[in-house]
């Protein structure tokens, strides 16, 4: 008797550990990308990104976009600051969405380099007090 109650609270426990590990989410990740626009060219490429920004929120796992933009010291330099729910979607199917390869495209004769682009798993957000 006392095998078999052992046996069925190792099978309880284990099915409830699976159980819980399966239902934690995917890594989060913040995520910064540094653009850098041609001189003179930061007007053209914020207008650009808008188009990206309307269809970036539609997309699965996005948790928000900050858009920093210092218009009178720098304003041909954009810092994004986004948010994904899951990492591996964010290094995976978002990189080819149609809407990102457009912008791209439109983005590529604005910029002085490549983005800088960092990513920061496990960020932890503390919120307002």
């Amino acid at each position: 008797m006392r095998n078999i109650l052992s046996s069925l609270i190792t099978a309880s426990l284990l099915a409830f550990s699976t159980g819980i590990a399966a239902q934690t989410p995917p890594p989060a990740v913040v995520v910064t990308v540094d653009y850098r626009a041609l001189p003179g060219k930061g007007d053209a490429l914020h207008a650009a990104l808008q188009p990206l920004l309307a269809e970036v929120r539609k997309e699965p796992h996005y948790l928000g976009i900050t858009v920093l933009r210092d218009v009178q010291g720098d304003p041909d330099r954009i810092l994004l600051v986004e948010r994904w729910a899951d990492q591996a979607y964010y290094t995976g199917a978002h990189g080819s969405t149609p809407h990102l390869e457009a912008f791209k495209a439109a983005a590529m004769p604005l910029l002085g380099g490549p983005p800088a682009v960092s990513l920061w798993p496990g960020v932890e957000d503390v919120g307002k007090p």
